[in-house]
């Protein structure tokens, strides 16, 4: 899970941060809405984590105009009060959830996972392509049924590929959902995981593709 958490770097921001990096998501911390629009022109989010109290008239606006543009990340409010007005505005922001302040780190962590789940749509524990199973909440992977031991960043390069099964994924398209804008990482290190995810993964009814010029295929036999 991939955060983007707006609002300054104020010590309670900052624990929620640690937080969430804990609890094995990629979290990049910004101060305003501005450079959250710049974010999100280069990267995927899977949430948006807003401190409203930190945004003022202006920043509101444009978080407006943010969710107009790109309205697929789940946006989660935070703020020390719910009055009538703020609940206007969090209705007119889109706003997919609402926590008082102070916040408690296992609450704040249940109501992302709530809002990752969408409308009528169930979530699921496990990724599961051919022989090849994520389970998204010990992040265990298991191979036939056997478990496979593989690095963080192993585990998010395979979750990518498999939730994109039969269908080509480019490395910039990976380094989006596995980098946080603090990693000083060179992209071609996705050959390194994927190499190492082949040799650890190998199984007749399954295989990544590479597509030259073009990315990475997780591909499975059909039966």
């Amino acid at each position: 899970m991939k955060v983007l958490l707006i609002g300054r770097s104020g010590s309670q921001n900052a624990v929620l941060a640690q937080m969430l990096k804990a609890r094995k998501c990629l979290v990049d911390q910004i101060a305003t809405v501005g450079e959250a629009e710049e974010l999100l022109a280069l990267s995927h989010y899977d949430i948006l984590l807003l401190d409203l109290d930190d945004a003022d008239s202006e920043s509101r606006l444009a978080l407006g105009r943010m969710r107009h543009r790109w309205p697929a990340p789940r946006l989660v409010v935070m703020a020390r009060d719910i009055s009538s007005g703020a609940l206007s505005e969090l209705i007119n922001l889109s706003a997919d959830d609402f926590i008082l302040k102070p916040i408690r780190p296992i609450e704040l962590e249940t109501r992302i996972r709530l809002s990752l789940r969408g409308e009528a749509q169930p979530l699921n524990s496990a990724l599961s392509v051919g022989p090849v199973r994520i389970d998204l909440i010990t992040q265990d992977v298991s191979l036939a049924g056997e478990s496979v031991e593989l690095t963080a960043r192993e585990r998010s390069v395979l979750s990518v590929l498999v939730s994109h099964c039969g269908k080509i994924v480019s490395k910039d398209f990976i380094a989006s959902r596995i980098f946080s804008i603090d990693d000083e990482t060179a992209i071609d290190i996705i050959e390194v995981y994927v190499h190492r995810l082949r040799k650890k993964l190998a199984h007749p009814d399954c295989l990544i593709r590479t597509v030259r010029g073009q990315g990475y295929a997780f591909e499975v036999r059909k039966a």
